[in-house]
């Protein structure tokens, strides 16, 4: 037992170290700041009643009542064309950026919520 005490311990300060270091955090968090901001970009093209929420490394995106009570598929239809381009985002929870995410992802990501939206307004018109 330890050994393993030991080892554990060991990990927790090699991590610990690397995070210092490589300033992870504060990447994460720049990465976030972007992603945000990309995303609201988009958002702001498409008035299918799209909410932007979270911190920057944990965005969220959901979609206001309406009265005709389409939001439920809206969500559905924007989260499932994600999925169809490969981008997994949260569709009832804050997502997560992460250390390993690129500029490249982020663009890409915000890019596929603007294909996303454009279906979504495709399909049900504006929202009031």
């Amino acid at each position: 037992a330890y050994d393993l005490v030991i080892r554990d311990w060991s990990a927790d300060v090699c991590s610990s170290d690397l995070l210092r270091r490589d300033k992870v955090l504060d990447k994460v968090w720049e990465k976030g700041r972007l992603l945000l901001s990309l995303i609201r970009d988009e958002i702001n093209k498409y008035p299918v009643g799209a909410e932007l929420s979270g911190i920057p490394p944990m965005p969220f995106i959901t979609f206001r009542k309406d009265a005709k009570k389409t939001y439920k598929d809206r969500r559905s239809l924007f989260y499932t064309q994600l999925i169809r381009r490969g981008v997994f985002l949260q569709p009832f929870h804050h997502g997560y950026v992460c250390y390993r995410h690129t500029e490249k992802d982020l663009r890409y990501t915000a890019e596929t919520v603007g294909e996303a939206l454009a279906l979504v307004l495709e399909r049900f018109g504006p929202m009031d």
